[in-house]
This record gives C-alpha cells, sequence and structure tokens, in this order.
C-alpha cells in the first residue's frame, strides 16, 4: 500500500497526489480503478447568524473538494483496463435538511445534484460508473469533534441576534444531541460494506442508503407533505428553543 498526502482545497497538493499516484500505476502496471470521494466536514450554526467563513468552508471542502478529485481522477479512469468507478459519499442530510445544520446540507444537497449531473454526462462511456452512498448517522470520533466545533463556532459568532438561539447550545442540549445521534448510529463498517461493493459490483448500484435514519428520512422527505416533517423535527429534534422577546 501506497499512501499519498491530499487536501482536497489545495490544488497543489492534489496535482502532487495525481502525479505520485500515476507513477506508481505505469511503475507497476496497475490500472487506476476508483475514487471514493469521503472528505467531509460539518461545523454549522444558525443561518440567520452563520458565519460566512463557516459556510465556505462546509461548501469548499464537501463540494468544491469532491469535484477537483473528481477532475484529476477521471483521465486515469479513462485509461483503466478495467471498469472506473467514482463513488460520492452524502449523506440523509442530501435529501433532508434538518434544523441548524444549513451549511452541512447545502452541501450535501449539492453533492446529490452533482452526482446526478456526473452519472449522466458519463453514460456515453460504459465502463464508467457513478455512485452516490448515503448513510445515516455513523458512530465515529468525528461526532465528538463535532460537537466542541458546534459550540466554538456559536461562542465566536458576534452578532447580536444570536441570542436567540442560545438556548439551543448550552452544554446541556448540545450533549442531549450527542447522545441521541450516537444512541442509534451504525458502525462505519456498515458504510465501508457499501462503498466496497460500489467500486467492486460488476454492475453497481446508483444509490446505496445506509442505516435506518436515512431510511426514515427519504420516507419523510418522498412522502410527508414539508408541514408534517417541520412538525417530526421540531418534535423530535434534540433540544428546544426558547423564544427570545426583543429587549
Amino acid at each position: 500500500m501506497v499512501e499519498v498526502i491530499l487536501d482536497v482545497g489545495d490544488e497543489k497538493t492534489l496535482d502532487s497526489a495525481f502525479d505520485q499516484i500515476k507513477r506508481h500505476c505505469l511503475q507497476k502496471g496497475l490500472s487506476f480503478v476508483g475514487v471514493v470521494n469521503n472528505a467531509g466536514v460539518a461545523v454549522n450554526a444558525p443561518v440567520e447568524v452563520m458565519p460566512l467563513d463557516v459556510l465556505r468552508n462546509n461548501i469548499d471542502t464537501n463540494l468544491i473538494g469532491l469535484i477537483a478529485v473528481t477532475q484529476k481522477s477521471l483521465p486515469l479512469l479513462r485509461e483503466s483496463k478495467s471498469s472506473g468507478r467514482i463513488v460520492n459519499v452524502s449523506s440523509f442530510n442530501g435529501f433532508l435538511a434538518t434544523p441548524f445544520s444549513g451549511a452541512y446540507c447545502a452541501s450535501k444537497f449539492a453533492v446529490e445534484g452533482i452526482t446526478d449531473s456526473l452519472r449522466r454526462e458519463l453514460r456515453p462511456w460504459k465502463k464508467l460508473s457513478v455512485s452516490i452512498v448515503q448513510p445515516g448517522y455513523i458512530r465515529t470520533p468525528i461526532q465528538e469533534k463535532n460537537v466542541v466545533m458546534w459550540r466554538a463556532v456559536f461562542d465566536s459568532i458576534k452578532n447580536l441576534n444570536k441570542k436567540y438561539y442560545a438556548s439551543y447550545y448550552t452544554d446541556e442540549q448540545i450533549q442531549k444531541r450527542f447522545e441521541k445521534t450516537t444512541k442509534d448510529a451504525m458502525q462505519a463498517e456498515d458504510v465501508a460494506t457499501a462503498i466496497v461493493e460500489a467500486i467492486t459490483a460488476a454492475k453497481p448500484k446508483t444509490r446505496y442508503m445506509v442505516g435506518k435514519d436515512g431510511l426514515l428520512a427519504r420516507f419523510a422527505s418522498d412522502f410527508l407533505p414539508d408541514y408534517f416533517q417541520d412538525y417530526l423535527l421540531e418534535s423530535k429534534w434534540p433540544g428546544k428553543l426558547e423564544i427570545v422577546k426583543n429587549s
């Protein structure tokens, strides 16, 4: 195994990484089989007071970085002697937006759209396939990191309107959300299994939905009216807003 350092937000490291990959493949007589776009961040804040650098970071990493890696990969995939695979990792937040996750949801909705466009653009090249993996909550260390980052981002906001959301960002409420989202979260291996299938299957699916929460989110987004989705998210989502009157 050869490890290559790659920063999806840095064009120089992208160029260097793919130069190394191409040289290695040529030297070893290997084909570039596929690419899995899995890099992602999930730092959020209420839309009303969201720092624009937080929004840009989510979009740059989760969307622009994915596109950049895909563009670098396609020339190698076209040269592959076998079927070339592109696998994008999205989320159930790519079709069901949850409160206080606007930046992340925006990036994942966009990943869904880019993936569909790319798949249809590459249809004439039968050996190239494009799949998307849509997991629910996954039990990984990123959940604990997100708890720290969410609070840090909210504390750093200078906009006075953040007072309207302060009750949602107490230590108690953040802990409740962490416990709720990790309680029934799936193992990372469940997602890895779907990714491996997308890379290796003779006829890969266009979509791999993983986890019960993802299935429930799909049902809600496809079949429930907006007002009912809003009600369910308000009543079931961990944390409650306390209305703050203008002073």
